[in-house]
């Protein structure tokens, strides 16, 4: 009987904080005194529905020519789409002192600014931000 009390014990010291956070959220309805309400919220941020996180190729070029702008965009999206990952690229004028880059953004994260010879290093890196944020 005595290990039974303690173990209810222990059981309600360990549960106690969470039960009064939660009385304190259903009187005040305060969002951040929620129990794991940071957590989730944080894993809210950067996504779009249904909760997958998408993935950006922003590229930056001089004077770019059209053809050469189609035939990029899609060899970054048949290399995404051969992972298993649908990016969407789109271009930035680059200005007359900066360099040309390519920036992967997979949600919140930010992967470079990597340059036109090494693009290809920061893909997988995107690729695993992409499945450690929707798995």
């Amino acid at each position: 009987m005595r290990q039974v009390l303690y173990a209810l014990m222990l059981a309600a010291i360990v549960a106690m904080p969470t039960a009064v956070m939660m009385l304190y959220y259903q009187i005040t309805g305060d969002e951040s005194s929620r129990p794991l309400s940071n957590a989730v919220s944080s894993l809210m941020d950067g996504s779009v529905a249904y909760g997958e996180v998408p993935v950006h190729v922003q590229i930056r070029l001089h004077d770019p020519e059209p053809e050469a702008l189609r035939s990029m965009a899609l060899s970054f999206r048949k290399t995404f789409a051969a992972r298993g990952v649908t990016a969407s690229v789109y271009f930035v004028e680059a200005g007359p002192t900066e360099p040309a880059s390519v920036l992967y953004g997979v949600g919140r994260n930010r992967i470079g600014p990597y340059g036109l010879s090494r693009a290809a290093e920061g893909i997988s890196a995107a690729v695993l931000a992409y499945h450690t944020l929707n798995d």
